[in-house]
């Protein structure tokens, strides 16, 4: 084909009454979409109350355990820490440092 053909030829043809059957198809086309989505949309379920409750008491209980756990830990561990858990041998000898042994330390670190 030659330019000036392909300029007169319209390779792309509308259908038959097209454009005014258009808002008719557009205004259906609308509808049914809107129709669809309201069947999609679901009440969300609301929870019953004593499952809420359950749910609630079962938090603290977790809690409650936890934290019983946590300061009895800290308890026992305060108990190992105390003074009368050191050896004596260690006491005596930390005691009988003299001059000398804590001018090495010092200048050792």
């Amino acid at each position: 084909m030659s330019m000036r053909a392909m300029k007169k030829h319209n390779p792309w043809i509308t259908p038959e009454g097209y454009f005014e059957s258009f808002p008719e198809r557009m205004m259906e086309r609308i509808r049914q979409e809107e129709s669809q989505s309201q069947r999609a949309t679901k009440t969300p379920k609301v929870m019953p109350l004593w499952k809420r409750w359950a749910v609630a008491a079962t938090a603290v209980g977790v809690v409650g355990l936890v934290s019983v756990g946590l300061f009895h830990t800290q308890d026992a561990m305060l108990a190992d820490s105390e003074p009368e858990s050191f050896y004596d041998d260690e006491m005596v000898e930390y005691a009988m440092l003299n001059n000398v042994d804590i001018e090495y330390y010092l200048t050792q670190y």
